[in-house]
């Protein structure tokens, strides 16, 4: 961007010189013109030969302050690139941990025998259960029952 700037204050600094030589006038009969003018006229030129000069140097003022801003956004973005990095390592090791801890409350043996303890108790409760309603029903008599429909249909059959 300096580059182009500098290359625009040639350019015009060359077209002046140009425009002052081919015009055919004197350069001294225009410093004189411009001597005659009233004292408004002169500032008026003054503005108008000076300005353009002052934008290109501002410009090159601003070139500058871009730069350096940009400079400075690349050394944040640097470090901002480590501070993300650190965060994403901190959050895997944190899953780690919690993964861990996961492990670890699933696999407690108080747990685990507190389980198999519930599961011996229901085991238990299911057979008494079976058992009394074994004896509640008469279960014993209606299959001994069962064996003499069976023997004496053998017999019908054996006949």
């Amino acid at each position: 961007m300096p580059f182009v700037i500098l290359a625009c204050s040639v350019l015009l600094a060359l077209a002046v010189g140009y425009e002052v030589y081919a015009s055919g006038y004197p350069l001294t009969g225009l410093i004189d013109f411009v001597q005659a003018q009233p004292l408004l006229q002169k500032l008026a030129w003054a503005v108008i030969v000076v300005a353009p000069f002052g934008l290109l140097a501002a410009a090159l003022w601003e070139s500058a302050r871009l730069d350096q801003q940009r400079k400075a956004n690349q050394v944040w973005e640097t470090r901002f690139r480590g501070v993300r990095k650190a965060a994403e390592e901190l959050d895997d090791a944190q899953k780690d941990v919690d993964r861990a801890t996961n492990y670890l409350e699933r696999s407690d043996p108080e747990d685990a025998m507190s389980a198999l303890q519930r599961r011996l108790l229901e085991a238990e409760r299911t057979t008494h259960l079976q058992q009394t309603r074994n004896e509640k029903e008469g279960l014993l008599a209606r299959i001994d029952m069962t064996r003499q429909q069976q023997q004496a249909l053998r017999e019908k059959l054996g006949e």
